[in-house]
């Protein structure tokens, strides 16, 4: 006969918060980061103690990778994944220095630039936004932060073939962004525009060169 304390489910015995942000789900950039900092903010407290705080660091450590792998252009996320990595090494050596790389190749541009992209995004001008950002990559080539803006435009507005020429003309080699992370995101691209196979085959090159 099962003993009632192994049939319970673990996640009963989770620090309240925590429980409830993973029972809304488990998807969305926000969200995952979110439940990262509680499940390691809860390491130090007595229901992590309880529960274990090497079992919460490997959920918040986790939960962190998949927010990230989320939007692996976001350089405020890769910076997070850093700081714990350095904190108390978990990640894989090719998994840390990418981040590392993408965390230093998103570079903030002045607010009027900003502010000039977010007008014609309000204004739902497509074209306007498309060269803007074409203005800009030229401008600053290796700068990721432009080439997010592209993602979200590209794709909200269904310009899947000036989105992907984009990626494919990404400079390569070292100190530019790695081609898996490229083959990934020309992977959303494809599926986005409904071709499954070309989607398929781009993620299995990024998760074969480096798995996430």
């Amino acid at each position: 006969m099962t003993s009632p304390a192994l049939a319970r489910p673990r996640w009963r015995s989770l620090p309240g918060d925590l429980a409830a942000a993973l029972l809304k789900g488990g998807v969305g950039q926000l969200h995952l980061v979110g439940i990262a900092e509680m499940a390691l903010a809860a390491m130090n407290t007595p229901e992590g103690a309880a529960y274990g705080p090497a079992d919460l660091f490997a959920l918040g450590a986790d939960a962190l990778c998949a927010a990230w792998e989320a939007d692996p252009l976001d350089g405020r996320t890769a910076g997070q994944l850093v700081a714990l990595h350095k904190a108390r090494p978990f990640l894989p050596t090719p998994m840390f220095r990418v981040a590392e790389l993408l965390m230093a190749l998103d570079v903030p541009p002045p607010d009027a630039e900003v502010r000039q992209l977010v007008q014609l995004l309000q204004q739902r001008d497509a074209d306007a936004s498309c060269r803007l950002l074409d203005r800009q990559r030229r401008a600053q080539p290796g700068n990721t932060f432009w080439l997010r803006q592209a993602m979200v435009v590209g794709m909200t507005e269904a310009r899947h073939q000036w989105l992907d020429a984009w990626l494919s003309g990404l400079p390569t080699g070292p100190g530019n962004i790695p081609s898996p992370i490229v083959a990934a995101l020309r992977g959303d691209v494809a599926f986005a525009r409904g071709d499954m196979a070309g989607a398929a085959a781009l993620y299995a090159a990024a998760c074969k060169a480096l798995p996430l």
